[in-house]
């Protein structure tokens, strides 16, 4: 195993040296570490330095639980003949094809690696076993993740990837804050050669939205683009950029909410159920999820008290539990959840800031959450499945 503190600019030479060599011997890596340590970055900087090496990137979160998908979604990124594998054997013998042609060795990263914990041991083996039986040891898996590899263990008994780790230093407690927020200050002002003030400016602003690296990167890079660059350092420039950036905010926020509705009817679903644990109490589940429940009289335009209160968190225990109650009200739905792996859509969703975990990362098997999604987009989101009225599953402002 390498060390775990291994200085930053060693783990991408040893990744060079490994992903390079055409016959190398290395079936899988595994890296873990923070989002904000850097894994990706070195990983798209090493793709543009080895020419002999084919490197892919498929992010497991978009896959929402389907093998079929997933399969799918690597063939495609590889380009291979048969875009629609459909089972580990057809994506070996397709992959296996391309390397003789090419004569290049391949490298499949899987990003948000800890959501395949969701699928059979069985099959998770059988895919990472791929990289052990194509000729030449000309393919490798690297799987990326928050996560070491021990959370993987249980699930994939017949993988042993070496372990490489892209450490994050935490420094002392009481600062671990402010030190994350420098540090995404320096490097945003460094690598959209912005300067320092502007950006901690904008993420002073912005932290109450987001804390998410790639999407505050996004915003101030915008925002930077469309100002006065003369004026930005005074009391005006700074009330006009700010102004700017609330503005880009709320268009992102309106993108959100009005591409969302293009997901798939089981993750409309899952967030759904998701909103009606975070706004009612657990003791009225029953309640307002039997068939038995009075729907006469609950008035249309009573409005949700909870919606305008605090939301309250939820283990996934319930959510599933909710999840399966709608499926039996509302038989079609059953249709839709077919197949697909409730867990991986919680993820997706996480990661489109429609649910938030608020239990620690390390507790993947039953993580707490909260819906953060606008009660106005679960109403239209609920009819687009055929719920028609969700206030009738809620609790409701009798005042």
């Amino acid at each position: 195993m390498v060390s775990q503190q291994r200085p930053h600019e060693d783990n991408k030479r040893l990744l060079s040296k490994m992903l390079s060599a055409p016959s190398a011997q290395v079936p899988h890596i595994h890296l873990y570490g923070t989002s904000a340590c850097g894994i990706l970055e070195a990983l798209k900087l090493l793709e543009n330095t080895l020419p002999e090496t084919l490197m892919v990137f498929v992010n497991c979160l978009s896959v929402e639980g389907c093998t079929k998908e997933l399969l799918s979604r690597i063939s495609k990124a590889f380009k291979l003949k048969h875009s629609k594998c459909d089972n580990v054997c057809s994506l070996q013998h397709d992959v296996d094809a391309m390397i003789k042609e090419s004569g290049k060795r391949l490298v499949c990263v899987l990003l948000e690696a800890h959501v395949l914990t969701a699928f059979t041991s069985s099959f998770l083996s059988a895919l990472f076993d791929i990289s052990r039986q194509i000729n030449d040891d000309r393919f490798s898996f690297v799987t990326a993740s928050h996560l070491p590899w021990m959370y993987f263990q249980r699930e994939v008994n017949s993988c042993g990837p070496e372990p490489i780790s892209f450490p994050f230093l935490i420094p002392p407690e009481g600062v671990i804050h402010m030190y994350k927020t420098d540090v995404i200050i320096e490097n945003i002002s460094r690598r959209l050669e912005i300067p320092s003030n502007f950006v901690k400016n904008c993420m002073n602003h912005l932290i109450p939205t987001t804390n998410n690296p790639t999407i505050l990167a996004n915003l101030i890079s915008e925002t930077w683009k469309n100002i006065d660059k003369t004026e930005w350092n005074n009391a005006i420039g700074l009330k006009q950029y700010l102004k700017y950036l609330d503005g880009i905010v709320y268009d992102r926020n309106i993108w959100m909410d009005s591409s969302f509705s293009l997901v798939n009817p089981a993750a409309k679903l899952v967030v759904v159920a998701a909103f009606c644990a975070s706004h009612n109490y657990p003791a009225s589940d029953k309640r307002y999820l039997i068939k038995t429940h009075n729907k006469e009289k609950v008035r249309v335009n009573q409005k949700t008290s909870e919606s305008k209160g605090v939301v309250k968190m939820f283990d996934l225990e319930r959510l599933l539990f909710v999840r399966e109650a709608f499926a039996l009200l509302y038989p079609h739905l059953s249709q839709d959840m077919a197949g697909i792996e409730p867990k991986l859509l919680v993820n997706s969703l996480i990661s489109m800031n429609r649910l938030v975990m608020t239990s620690s990362k390390e507790n993947i098997d039953w993580p707490k959450l909260k819906c953060v999604t606008p009660f106005e987009t679960i109403r239209q989101l609920s009819q687009t499945i055929s719920i028609n009225d969700i206030n009738i599953h809620l609790e409701q402002d009798n005042s």
